[in-house]
């Protein structure tokens, strides 16, 4: 049986962000799309519109010198919903991190309009937001 769709463009989003081809992003997220990131890490909060969206997958990338993966474990799709269970990975400062990740996706038209990520390994996602955190404050340093 064929992939539902919506899986489908979420494999191709997850692909694109692992190139650190965000410009192929572009036409999957819908203008207005948000992105809810839970507490916990430098980039929670609610990243609204597609531009937002793009900033915050950057700089993920950027903070840790591009070392930021997520790799897909699977992606369920029914309706305007698909969910990706991830497992992502990253060096903050050469400090090794990872943990489980879990997204919700709301697409409609054939783009995601909303994205909750959810994060079952509170413990490691703080030390990875900890470790982050260290990482900006070094870097504004270095910058003086």
């Amino acid at each position: 049986m064929p992939e539902h769709p919506n899986a489908a463009l979420i494999r191709r989003g997850y692909e694109a962000f692992s190139r650190g081809d965000l410009e192929s992003l572009v036409p999957i997220f819908d203008a207005d799309a948000v992105w809810h990131v839970p507490e916990g890490t430098p980039f929670s909060g609610d990243h609204e519109g597609r531009e937002a969206v793009l900033a915050m997958l950057r700089g993920l990338i950027e903070q840790t010198d591009g070392t930021f993966e997520a790799k897909v474990s699977d992606v369920s799709a029914h309706g305007q919903h698909a969910v990706a269970i991830t497992r992502l990975r990253g060096a903050f400062d050469g400090k090794e991190m990872e943990a489980a990740g879990v997204a919700v996706y709301h697409i409609s038209e054939g783009r995601i309009r909303e994205v909750w990520s959810l994060r079952p390994e509170v413990r490691t996602s703080h030390e990875l937001a900890s470790a982050a955190a260290a990482a900006a404050r070094a870097r504004a340093v270095r910058s003086r």
